[in-house]
C-alpha cells in the first residue's frame, strides 16, 4: 500500500486537517456545542498514536525523534511534581486535555506523517483564506464591533480595558487567549510570505496586511514576531546589504500605508501606540517594564529556596488550585499574578531539573532540527515561526507548542526537508 493512503498517514492528515481549520472548528465545537476543540483535538492525537503503533510496517519504522524524548522526560518529572510531591488532584482528564501533554501527542504523529506534495499545496491554499479571514475580523473588530466574533469568556477577560488598550483576537478566541492568536497567524503568516517569495509572487499586501493584524491584537511580543518576516526577506536574497536597505525603505512605507488604512476605517494608530506600546498613561510601577523587573528581582530572590527540583505549578493546570503559591503573591506585592518571563517561571516552577529538560527539548527542536534544516533547505519559514515561540516566552509564560501554526511549522519543515532529500537524491543518480 502506498505510504500516503496507509490507515496511520490517512488519520494523521485527518488530525493535522482539523489543526489547519481550527480557527474555524474551534467556533463550532465550542461556540456551538460548548466542547473545547483542543480538548478533542488531544482527545483525537491519543487514538492516533494508537492507530499508529498498532498499523506500523517494518518497512516504515516509527520516528521518535531526540527532541520529543526530553519533552516526554520532562512531562513525566512534573506529572510526578504537581501529582506526586505538591498532591495536585489527578484526573485520567490529564491524558486528554493538558496542552503539554497535547503537544507530546500531535508533535510525535506530525514527525510520522508522510506528506505528499498534493497536501502541502492544500495547507498553503487554504491557509492564505484563513490568514486574509483574520485581517479582515481584526479589522472589523477595531473598528466597528469589538466584540464581532469573540468568545465571550476572552471578552470579559480583555474587552473591558479601553479600546485603544483591548486586545484583540481575530478569529482565535474560541482557542484560547492571546497565545492562540499570535501562534495561530504569525508563523503561517511568515511561512505563506516566504513561500510567496520564492514563487515570485506578489508578498507587499501580505506583509501590509499582517503587520496591520499584529498592530491590532495589541500585544506587544505578536508585533516583534510578526516583523521576522522581514528578516527572512533578507536572508533569503543574495544581496544582503541591497536588502537591508530595501526592507528598512520598505518598512517606512508599509508604516505609513498601515497607518493610512487604520486612519481611513476610523482607528487612531498613534493613540494606540502612545497608550498600549509606549503605555504613556501607565503609572511607572504598572508598566510591562516594570513587571518584567519586578519578575527578575523576584526571581532572584525566591529560586534558591528550590534550585533543584522548583516549587511544581501550584495554580494553573489540571488540578491546580487556582490560587498562587503565597509567598510568591507576597513577593509580587500585587503587581502581577505571576512571573511574566516564561523562562524564569520555568526555572521557578521545575527547578534546575526540569528547566533543563525543557531548554534541551526547545534546543533540539528548534536550532538542532528546524535551523539546522533551514540551512539545507534554504527556507527558514518553519524555524522563524517555531523561533516565535521562544522570542515570546522573554515576555510571557507558556509551555505548551499546541498552537496552529507551530504544529504547521513542523509540518512544513517536514515537507521542505522531504524535497530536498529528494533533490539530493536526483543529484546523486544523475551524478
Amino acid at each position: 500500500m502506498n505510504n500516503y493512503n496507509s490507515i496511520p498517514n490517512k488519520y494523521i492528515r485527518f488530525i493535522v486537517t482539523l489543526i489547519l481549520f481550527a480557527p474555524v472548528l474551534s467556533y463550532i465545537t465550542l461556540g456551538i456545542f460548548e466542547v473545547d476543540f483542543l480538548t478533542l483535538t488531544i482527545t483525537f492525537s491519543l487514538v492516533g498514536i494508537v492507530i499508529l503503533v498498532l498499523f506500523r510496517s517494518e518497512k516504515r519504522p516509527i520516528i521518535f525523534p531526540r527532541y520529543l524524548l526530553f519533552l516526554l522526560l520532562f512531562i513525566i518529572y512534573t506529572t510526578v511534581m504537581n501529582y506526586g510531591i505538591l498532591g495536585k488532584q489527578f484526573a485520567i482528564k490529564y491524558f486528554f486535555a493538558d496542552k503539554i501533554v497535547g503537544t507530546f501527542y500531535v508533535f510525535f504523529l506530525v514527525e510520522n506523517f508522510k506528506i505528499s506534495n498534493k497536501y502541502f499545496r492544500f495547507v498553503i491554499k487554504y491557509s492564505k483564506p484563513i490568514l486574509i479571514a483574520a485581517i479582515l475580523v481584526i479589522i472589523i473588530q477595531q473598528g466597528y464591533k469589538d466584540s464581532f466574533l469573540v468568545n465571550k469568556y476572552y471578552q470579559q477577560k480583555w474587552g473591558t480595558i479601553g479600546a485603544d488598550e483591548s486586545r484583540l483576537p481575530s478569529i482565535y478566541s474560541y482557542l484560547g487567549e492571546g497565545m492562540a492568536t499570535g501562534f495561530g497567524f504569525v508563523p503561517i503568516f511568515i511561512i505563506v510570505v516566504e513561500y510567496l517569495d520564492r514563487k515570485k509572487k506578489v508578498i507587499y499586501p501580505w506583509i501590509l496586511g499582517g503587520l496591520i493584524f499584529a498592530f491590532l491584537t495589541k500585544y506587544r511580543w505578536i508585533m516583534i514576531n510578526a516583523l521576522l518576516v522581514l528578516i527572512i526577506l533578507i536572508i533569503n536574497h543574495k544581496n544582503k546589504v541591497v536588502q537591508v536597505v530595501k526592507y528598512g525603505v520598505l518598512a517606512f512605507i508599509l508604516l505609513f500605508l498601515s497607518a493610512f488604512v487604520l486612519k481611513s476605517i476610523g482607528v487612531d494608530a498613534n493613540k494606540i501606540v502612545q497608550e498600549r506600546i509606549l503605555e504613556s498613561d501607565t503609572k511607572k510601577d504598572k508598566t510591562s517594564y516594570s513587571t518584567r523587573l519586578l519578575a527578575i528581582q523576584t526571581f532572584n530572590k525566591m529560586f534558591w529556596d528550590h534550585p533543584i527540583f522548583g516549587v511544581g505549578n501550584i495554580k494553573y493546570g489540571i488540578g491546580g488550585t487556582g490560587k498562587q503559591e503565597y509567598k510568591l503573591v507576597k513577593a509580587l506585592g500585587g503587581h502581577s499574578s505571576q512571573l511574566h518571563i516564561g523562562y524564569l517561571s520555568l526555572f521557578y516552577y521545575y527547578g534546575v531539573i526540569g528547566g533543563l529538560l525543557y531548554l534541551l527539548f526547545m534546543y533540539l527542536l528548534i536550532y538542532d532540527k528546524l535551523y539546522k534544516n533551514a540551512k539545507k533547505t534554504g527556507m527558514y519559514g518553519p524555524f522563524f515561526g517555531m523561533l516565535c515561540f521562544a522570542l515570546a516566552n522573554l515576555t510571557l509564560v507558556t509551555f505548551s507548542l499546541l498552537e496552529v501554526g507551530l504544529v504547521l511549522s513542523l509540518l512544513v519543515d517536514k515537507y521542505y526537508m522531504k524535497e530536498y532529500k529528494r533533490q539530493l537524491k536526483l543529484k546523486t543518480i544523475a551524478s
